[in-house]
């Protein structure tokens, strides 16, 4: 019996994207939980993550090159501007650990500033959150047809199940992200997040999974409405 989950007719390279794409979305989900899992470990995944948009920035030049040769398009410059602000809070992220971490940069001993650089650490993580997710819902399509053979051989009635648990997780993701006060902390209305020590880490982690589902398809809808106005916009 072949195995579902095995895409037989990818390249590659992109098997590789793939995997890159799986373990940097598993890295954003456990940073999220910051002490939940250890500040050493915290900070070991943060640069790991960094590491690994390295690699997923180099596979993805050509595309970078490409995005100024045509017209732009309203979906591309949607495109390119959730791109640039994730690069951004990623930045901002690696230069403000380098003022509050007490493990893997803490021999540069760069401690003035620490009270800022942690201010420009939690807005850095919960933009960067929002906008790394956006960024994968621009790419639904591109997941979807991966698996459209494997969603042909298990019927229409297993691609109804799939969207329909896609539209309820991000429904709920939007409960979760009002739940925990998200929008607080990327308002700067609360500075210092809290995290609940007595919840099972496994509801966080479905929460945040949640969430990003919801920042998914609020992206993947916007990108279809632009390619929808970009169509028209090209009509004679």
């Amino acid at each position: 019996m072949p195995n579902p989950l095995k895409f037989k007719n990818l390249s590659r390279k992109t098997h590789i994207r793939s995997t890159l794409a799986f373990m940097m979305i598993c890295a954003l989900v456990a940073l999220m939980s910051y002490k939940r899992i250890g500040e050493a470990t915290h900070e070991i995944l943060g640069i790991s993550m960094i590491t690994l948009v390295c690699f997923h920035c180099t596979l993805n030049l050509q595309w970078l090159k490409s995005a100024f040769k045509t017209r732009p398009k309203l979906s591309k410059i949607l495109s390119l501007s959730i791109n640039l602000a994730s690069l951004i809070c990623l930045l901002g992220l690696l230069f403000s650990a380098l003022f509050v971490s007490k493990y893997v940069f803490s021999f540069l001993g760069l401690h003035n500033g620490a009270s800022t650089a942690r201010t420009v650490h939690l807005l850095a993580a919960y933009w960067g959150f929002m906008f790394i997710c956006l960024h994968i819902g621009l790419h639904i399509d591109t997941l979807t047809k991966m698996t459209s053979s494997t969603l042909k051989r298990n019927g229409i009635f297993m691609k109804f199940c799939l969207k329909a648990l896609f539209f309820v997780t991000a429904i709920y993701g939007a409960y979760a992200f009002y739940k925990r006060y998200i929008g607080a902390y990327m308002l700067l209305k609360n500075e210092f997040a809290f995290f609940d020590f007595g919840e099972n880490l496994a509801l966080f982690f479905a929460d945040h999974i949640a969430m990003m589902t919801s920042f998914a398809l609020c992206g993947y809808l916007a990108q279809k409405l632009l390619k929808r106005l970009d169509t028209l916009s090209y009509l004679p």
